[in-house]
């Protein structure tokens, strides 16, 4: 079974569907949301998405877990999302508030590159 990360799995998704993601969107170093809110994370995603209040199919949830942007997914039809976990396998998983909690998450916001 092969493993991934969450950006990796967002930026394959959007790549076969024909958009272009910049290079380092998969790249941001592990923790960085423990001790920094520069908004890294966040820059990247707006070069190709604008941020939506509602989301739709495909667009990215992205969590807020300690200063910053520390996790995202492709929203299947919301809360449903695709994603993984560092060391886990893809996995699609309900947000409920109880898994928010067990995050640590306390914002979720929602772009799309549509």
């Amino acid at each position: 079974m092969s493993r991934t990360d969450c950006g990796r799995v967002v930026g394959a998704a959007y790549r076969a569907a024909g958009l272009a993601i910049p290079e380092d969107f998969a790249h941001i170093p592990r923790g960085i949301h423990l001790h920094k809110a520069d908004g890294r994370y966040r820059k990247i995603i707006e070069t190709f998405c604008r941020g939506v209040v509602t989301p739709q199919p495909a667009d990215i949830a992205a969590f807020i877990i300690g200063r910053d942007i520390a996790h995202i997914g492709l929203v299947i039809e919301w809360p449903e999302i695709l994603h993984c976990m560092e060391s886990q396998p893809v996995m699609i998983q309900n947000v409920t508030p109880s898994l928010l909690g067990r995050w640590h998450c306390h914002q979720t916001w929602f772009y799309s590159p549509w």
